[in-house]
């Protein structure tokens, strides 16, 4: 069974830092419901209401603020191990991926985060770009030339 559950929270929280971050939240949501006990002892009074309030609102951001670490990790792991797969290839600059039956698909991807670019017209002096900043450093008219020399 812990084998079992390994394999799940490795698979959910694929990084130590966001399994670190997930098991701080729900610690730091815990402690949050002595916190009003710990005020006292420190002599800061509070109110029935706000008593509430620190128990209601506080876990609640608490655990907004932790999922939202834990997904933005998982993202970008995600991401990441898109980036280093060999479905794509790196040529002058560019990314073109490839077809699982051999061939290319006949789209420049972005030589940063790999998402499909576009160029602003069909004109031949257009550069392809990509919603991230890069610009390629090839136009529109010299695809065609660039998409042969790319290696089988």
């Amino acid at each position: 069974m812990n084998k079992l559950f390994e394999t799940l929270l490795q698979d959910f929280l694929p990084t130590k830092l966001s399994r670190l971050i997930a098991a701080a939240t729900m610690s730091l949501t815990g402690g949050v419901f002595c916190l009003p006990e710990g005020l006292a002892l420190l002599q800061v009074q509070l109110t029935p209401p706000t008593i509430l309030l620190i128990r209601c609102t506080v876990p609640l951001m608490i655990i907004s603020l932790g999922l939202f670490c834990v997904l933005v990790l998982v993202v970008l792991h995600f991401r990441s191990s898109r980036l280093a797969s060999k479905e794509f290839i790196d040529y002058k600059g560019a990314n073109f991926k490839r077809k699982p039956s051999g061939g290319y698909h006949e789209v420049v991807y972005c030589g940063i985060c790999k998402s499909p670019t576009s160029t602003r017209s069909q004109l031949a002096a257009s550069y392809y770009q990509c919603k991230c900043g890069w610009v390629s450093s090839f136009t529109f008219e010299e695809f065609d030339t660039i998409f042969k020399e790319l290696p089988p």
